[in-house]
């Protein structure tokens, strides 16, 4: 089955839409002719706003650390027909090692980027329901890999939402609902860069190039994005079950120095 016009009139929800991979995967959904329900934690979508007013796309303000408000939005829309889930909001340590890591950090990192993933692919069974299946695409980290220090709660999640998608395709496959995760690796995303205002020197020093080219370079969110909807449309029907890393080579390269 080709994917050419597929998302013509679907419904596709994206959590962390308001930027980085998120705000790209809502803008090619629409582009595309998908009606995109966008989903985080901000007022609005700020200066992003009108990808969320064209094309009857929607814009909710969600904390995905709080239950309650998952599911109200999935409830405010469980007669809607849902085509894709597209799981893409997290949250970075921030450099924090386990000894300045408190509880309250540790749970809200892992509430975000792990336990959300469980609530919004619980709320959403209906809506796939009403479309007689869909796909469910989480993106996860070359950290569930490959991590370094200081990043115990972000590499834990990652590797968390790994077991989870593996699980969770075994599970709905009798509902025809797809899995399928992926992970990046350094992308230029405000999550990445908010604290790398040296960009191109600092990023270069920590063995992410930024020239587009080397193995292992700064990736762009618009790249990610192409990936997880070709995972959800139906040319990836073979897919479910697994991560498929989208890095730039980077983990092949850190497993060739790490053994030279």
């Amino acid at each position: 089955m080709n994917s050419k016009g597929f998302w013509d009139d679907q419904f596709c929800i994206v959590t962390g839409a308001a930027s980085g991979i998120g705000l790209a995967t809502s803008k090619l959904l629409s582009s595309n002719g998908a009606t995109v329900l966008g989903l985080d934690i901000s007022e609005n979508a700020g200066s992003n706003g009108k990808v969320f007013a064209e094309n009857n796309n929607l814009y909710r303000k969600c904390d995905l650390s709080v239950p309650e408000e998952i599911e109200k939005v999935f409830a405010e829309f469980k007669n809607s027909k849902l085509a894709a889930l597209f799981n893409v909001a997290g949250l970075p340590t921030n450099g924090l090692g386990i000894e300045e890591t408190s509880v309250s950090d540790w749970d809200r990192i892992i509430n975000v980027n792990l336990r959300a993933v469980f609530l919004t692919s619980k709320y959403s069974l209906p809506l796939f329901k009403n479309n007689g299946g869909g796909a469910i695409v989480n993106v996860s980290s070359v950290h569930a890999y490959s991590t370094m220090k200081n990043h115990a709660a972000y590499a834990a999640s990652k590797g968390g939402m790994n077991s989870l998608t593996t699980e969770l395709a075994i599970e709905l496959n009798p509902q025809s609902i797809r899995v399928v995760g992926v992970a990046p690796g350094a992308i230029r995303t405000p999550m990445t860069t908010t604290d790398l205002e040296r960009d191109a020197q600092l990023l270069n020093s920590l063995g992410f190039p930024t020239d587009g080219k080397s193995i292992g370079h700064v990736g762009e969110p618009e790249e990610i994005a192409r990936i997880l909807t070709w995972c959800a449309s139906p040319e990836a029907s073979f897919i479910t079950g697994t991560t498929i890393q989208a890095d730039g080579g980077l983990l092949s390269r850190l497993g060739y120095e790490k053994g030279n």
